[in-house]
């Protein structure tokens, strides 16, 4: 297990600099693109994280020469200095890193069961004919066939939509006119369509398991920002000006109350906590014409991002071995019949309780008077299975 701990200590430490340089450019007021471009790419960040594979080494078959064992050995591992020497320190950092995980992880789920354990309560079905056919209206507008459900709830001050697979969007027990039930159910009906509470899961996610890295939290942070942002410029694609200022208008009429229910981060809210952040929605959304959507760019930037996934996963060498889980201490590389490389178990080539020199000799000669070629398995990366066999002469 430790082994995966140092992939993500890896990884961790690969993404910090490209990260910090994607977030830096993307806050530039000079960048070109538009809030889904950086959406997107941190959407596939995300899922990069989320791909923690150990480096497979392919040794090549020139390391070894037929019917015999290898006398070269790799150390897969640069860390099984300090991992091998009395003190493990990194069997040590990793339970540390295993413990927050699982406190964090409980913490959430806690105040996920809370809310919608309050939400379930208080909540109460909405029969308002006008909201009921402006939904209906939106669904059919942005093309989603199934239903979804809509409540209202005292003590919301905010519109959000909760749920990954069976979503409810929940209203504040408010009067609201018909343009605002537009723009509000359009808006939470696009964060629907697009699956954002998915992806924000997946974010907290990323954010969980990389707890220890400052820049996770900023791209978090980044990531929900933009979220909102990207969500602003579907809604208001086609409107005219004036549409746009009283859609803005209403962003601002919600940062006048603070919701008396806890919302987690990973539920789509209309509201943003901070006012400076409303400014920038809403700046955003009169600078969106002279921004760029990047589909291009995006499309070769997750090919690349993507296929780090892969880097290390094939080699032009014929026969390879996977060192990782063999214990080298029992089982020696060795090339079997057919050129198949594997491990062979010490015990198998030798005597397991060797008598004197001399005695070992006889029986040796004796053994091989007998059956002068023997046969003994070999086996995979995991020392459990059988892949061949290797030929004593």
């Amino acid at each position: 297990m430790d082994k995966i701990f140092i992939e993500i200590i890896k990884l961790s430490f690969y993404s910090f600099i490209p990260i910090a340089i994607f977030i830096y450019l993307s806050n530039n007021d000079n960048f070109k693109y538009n809030s889904k471009f950086k959406y997107n790419l941190s959407i596939i960040i995300a899922i990069r994280m989320l791909f923690i594979f150990k480096i497979k080494i392919y040794l090549p078959k020139q390391l070894y020469t037929s019917n015999n064992l290898s006398s070269k050995s790799i150390n897969i591992n640069p860390y099984s200095k300090f991992i091998n020497n009395g003190f493990n320190l990194f069997n040590l950092l990793f339970y540390i890193w295993l413990i927050i995980i699982v406190f964090i992880s409980i913490y959430l789920l806690y105040k996920y069961i809370k809310f919608n354990l309050a939400l379930s309560r208080a909540r109460q079905s909405i029969n308002d004919n006008l909201i009921i056919n402006v939904l209906i209206n939106q669904q059919n507008d942005l093309k989603i066939k199934q239903n979804v459900d809509i409540y209202k709830l005292d003590g919301l001050y905010t519109p959000i939509i909760t749920g990954i697979f069976k979503s409810k969007i929940i209203l504040p027990d408010k009067k609201y006119t018909e343009s605002e039930l537009n723009f509000i159910l359009k808006h939470e009906l696009i964060h629907y369509k697009r699956k954002d509470n998915f992806f924000k899961c997946l974010m907290t996610m990323v954010n969980i398991i990389y707890w220890f890295n400052p820049i996770i939290y900023i791209l978090r942070n980044f990531f929900y920002e933009q979220c909102e942002l990207s969500c602003d410029e579907t809604v208001i694609d086609n409107y005219s000006l004036f549409e746009i200022k009283e859609y803005s208008l209403m962003l601002l009429d919600t940062i006048k109350s603070n919701n008396q229910i806890e919302i987690p981060l990973y539920i789509s809210q209309l509201k943003t906590k901070k006012s400076n952040k409303v400014k920038r929605r809403i700046n955003n959304m009169f600078l969106l014409k002279n921004k760029k959507r990047g589909i291009t760019l995006c499309i070769v930037l997750c090919t690349i991002v993507t296929s780090t996934a892969f880097l290390f996963q094939y080699s032009n060498a014929t026969d390879e071995v996977h060192a990782e889980n063999v214990d080298l201490n029992e089982f020696i590389k060795a090339v079997g019949t057919n050129n198949k490389i594997g491990y062979v178990k010490k015990n198998d080539l030798y005597n397991p309780q060797p008598l004197n020199t001399l005695e070992e000799v006889e029986a040796y000669i004796k053994e091989k008077e007998k059956n002068p070629i023997r046969m003994i398995p070999l086996y995979d990366e995991s020392g459990k299975n059988i892949i061949g066999e290797y030929r004593i002469d």
